[in-house]
C-alpha cells in the first residue's frame, strides 16, 4: 500500500511539470485593428503564421489569441482590405492598421449605367490602368492612350501640344459619317474633337488626369444598346474619383519635364545648296543664280532652328482633398498644367477645378453631384490649308543663304514691306519661288490664341426601396465656351 501511494506522489508531481511547461510554451498577444483613418475593423481575422490558431476582432477592434512561444508573427486580414503581417518579438500587445484595397479592380468593367464582372460580361471591352497617367506629362488624355488597349488606334496628328489625337476604336465603322468614339465622363456624354475657331483645341484636356478612377473602353456593337448610334464608333466611359469615409486626406503631386524635336529635317547647307541649286540651272542650259552676289554671301541661316525650341518646359501640379462621414463623403481637386510646344508660338496652359459630393440622406436616399470647372489657354500658328507661313514648310523650304534679318528692313527683319510680300534674294539672282514668308517674322508677330471654357455637371438621385434595387435617375450639362483671336500682321505674311 505504501508502494502505490509514493507512485501517486510521482504521477501527480510529474503532471505539474508538464503543465508547467506547456504553459511556458504559450503567450496570450492582445492588440487591436483598425484602418488608415483609426477606424476599429470588426470582424478582422488574427492567425498565428504557419499555425491554424487564429481569433476574430470584436466590433472595437481588440482581440486577444493565446499562440505557442514558436510563433513569430501574426497575419491580419479583413474584407476589402490589404493582408498585413507584423512580427510578435517579445511584444505582448500588436496594433495593426490594414490599408483599404483599391477598388477600381480589374475584374469589373463599366458599363454604361454601372458595372458588371469582367468575367460575366459577354462584350468586348478593355480596362486601362489609369496609374500609368501619372507618370506622363501631356496637355490631353488621348495623348497617354497610344498602345494601351488592343484594337484601339490612336495616331497624333500633329506635333502641337493642343491638336486631338485621333482615336479609332476596331477601325473605320463609316465612310462618310464620325469615325470618333462616344465620350461619357461619369455619365455624361460630352462633344469632343476641335471646338476651337481659331487654335486647335482638344475636349479631352479638359479632364485632369489625375482626377480619374477608372477608364474603360466598349469596342462593340453592344455599346449601342445603351448609347445608340452616337456609340457606333466604340464608347470611352471615363469615372473619376470619389471621397471615402475617414478623416480629411491631402495629397499633392507636381511633375516637371522638357521637350526638344527628336529628329530635324536634314538638309543642304548654304554652299551646297548654291553648288546643286546652279547645277541645276546649268544642265537646263540657265545661267547661274544662286549665290552670284558674292558680296551678300555670307549667310548660312538655320530656318529649323529658328522656329523649334530646345527644352520646351512642360508642368503639372495637382492638389486634392478627399474624405467623408458615413453620412457625406467629399473629393476636391485643383490642377495647374502647361505645356510649351517645340514650336515658339505654341502653348497649352489649362486650370482645372473638380468637386465631387455624395450624401446619404438615409439608408433609401442617396444624392450625388460631380462637377468639373476648366479653363484652357491655346496658342498657334498659320496652318490653314492656303497659308504660307506656317513653321515647318516655311523653315524646310526658305533658302539657307539668306538672312531672316537685315538692318535695312523694317523692324531689323528681312521683309519687303511696305513694297510687296517678300524677302530680298540676299546673295541670289531672284527671291524664293512661291512667295513663302520670313516664318521668324510670322511666327513673333502673328497672334492665333483662344480662352476656353467649360463645365461639366452632373446631379444624380439613388432610391433604394429594397434591398438588392436600386433606382438612379441623373441629369448632366456639358458647357463649353470658345473666346478665340486671330490677329495677322499687316506688314508681312499671311495678313499682308
Amino acid at each position: 500500500m505504501r508502494k502505490l501511494h509514493v507512485t501517486r506522489w510521482f504521477v501527480f508531481f510529474g503532471f505539474l511539470i508538464v503543465s508547467g511547461q506547456l504553459m511556458a510554451q504559450t503567450r496570450t498577444i492582445t492588440g487591436r485593428v483598425t484602418d488608415a483613418a483609426d477606424n476599429p475593423i470588426s470582424n478582422a481575422t488574427v492567425i498565428a503564421k504557419g499555425t491554424r490558431i487564429g481569433t476574430s476582432t470584436g466590433f472595437d477592434g481588440s482581440f486577444s489569441l493565446q499562440v505557442p512561444a514558436t510563433v513569430k508573427a501574426l497575419i491580419f486580414s479583413a474584407v476589402g482590405f490589404t493582408p498585413t503581417e507584423h512580427a510578435i518579438g517579445n511584444r505582448g500587445a500588436i496594433t495593426a492598421v490594414l490599408s483599404a484595397v483599391d477598388r477600381n479592380l480589374q475584374d469589373v468593367i463599366v458599363v454604361g449605367y454601372g458595372v458588371q464582372q469582367k468575367n460575366a460580361f459577354t462584350g468586348s471591352a478593355a480596362k486601362i490602368d489609369v496609374t500609368k497617367f501619372s507618370n506622363e506629362i501631356s496637355p490631353s488624355l488621348d495623348k497617354q492612350l497610344a498602345g494601351r488597349a488592343a484594337g484601339v488606334q490612336v495616331t497624333n496628328s500633329g506635333g502641337l501640344v493642343n491638336t486631338p489625337a485621333v482615336i479609332r476604336i476596331r477601325g473605320i465603322q463609316s465612310i462618310t459619317g464620325n469615325n470618333d468614339p462616344l465620350i461619357v465622363v461619369d455619365g455624361i456624354p460630352i462633344t469632343t474633337g476641335n471646338l476651337a475657331g481659331t487654335t486647335n483645341s482638344n475636349a479631352l484636356g479638359d479632364i485632369n488626369p489625375a482626377d480619374i478612377e477608372s477608364f474603360d473602353i466598349l469596342k462593340d456593337g453592344s455599346a449601342t444598346a445603351i448609347y445608340g448610334s452616337r456609340a457606333a464608333g466604340g464608347v470611352i466611359l471615363i469615372t473619376t474619383k470619389k471621397g471615402t469615409q475617414g478623416r480629411a486626406r491631402v495629397s499633392y503631386d507636381g511633375t516637371l519635364g522638357w521637350s526638344s524635336p527628336l529628329k530635324k529635317f536634314s538638309l543642304l547647307n548654304a554652299k551646297q545648296f548654291e553648288t546643286i541649286a546652279n547645277e541645276k540651272l546649268t544642265n537646263a542650259g540657265l545661267a547661274a543664280q544662286a549665290g552670284v552676289n558674292a558680296a551678300a554671301d555670307t549667310s548660312n541661316t538655320d530656318w529649323q532652328g529658328m522656329v523649334m525650341i530646345k527644352n520646351a518646359g512642360a508642368t503639372s501640379q495637382n492638389l486634392s482633398v478627399s474624405g467623408g462621414s458615413d453620412k457625406m463623403t467629399y473629393y476636391f481637386s485643383l490642377n495647374y498644367a502647361y505645356n510649351r510646344g517645340i514650336i515658339i508660338s505654341n502653348f497649352n496652359r489649362a486650370y482645372r477645378v473638380r468637386a465631387n459630393i455624395d450624401y446619404n440622406m438615409n439608408r433609401f436616399v442617396k444624392l450625388g453631384n460631380d462637377m468639373a470647372i476648366t479653363r484652357q489657354e491655346n496658342g498657334d500658328q498659320n496652318n490653314g490649308s492656303n497659308g504660307l507661313g506656317g513653321a515647318i514648310a516655311s523653315s524646310i523650304r526658305l533658302l539657307p543663304n539668306v538672312s531672316p534679318f537685315s538692318a535695312a528692313g523694317y523692324g531689323g527683319y528681312n521683309i519687303g514691306y511696305p513694297t510687296n510680300n517678300l524677302m530680298t534674294a540676299g546673295p541670289n539672282g531672284k527671291t524664293i519661288d512661291d512667295n513663302f514668308f520670313n516664318v521668324a517674322w510670322t511666327l513673333r508677330n502673328d497672334k492665333l490664341y483662344a480662352d476656353d471654357y467649360r463645365i461639366i455637371n452632373n446631379t444624380y438621385i439613388e432610391i433604394s426601396p429594397v434591398r438588392g434595387l436600386k433606382l438612379h435617375s441623373q441629369a448632366g450639362v456639358d458647357l463649353y465656351e470658345d473666346y478665340a483671336f486671330q490677329g495677322l500682321n499687316p506688314f508681312h505674311g499671311d495678313g499682308f
